[in-house]
């Protein structure tokens, strides 16, 4: 289910992208395959972070993460 709904996005994207480009030019698509992965991939993270947040685990923030991961 995941990797259909993954290859959809992702196809979604390309076509979408694709018909940007011929309309306005390759500055323009790559600005917004860049909005759309970054909407997605933080939909992505505040989904991974309310489990977390369900299942009694603890948020950490950036600084957090960087020195427990170092």
């Amino acid at each position: 289910m995941k990797t259909t709904r993954f290859g959809f996005f992702a196809l979604l994207i390309v076509v979408s992208a694709t018909g940007i480009f011929l309309i306005r030019g390759s500055e323009a698509k790559d600005k917004w395959v860049f909005k759309m992965k970054d909407k997605y991939e933080n939909r992505k993270n505040q989904a991974q972070k309310k489990l977390l947040k369900k299942s009694g685990g603890i948020l950490l923030d950036d600084i957090e993460m960087q020195a427990y991961h170092s």
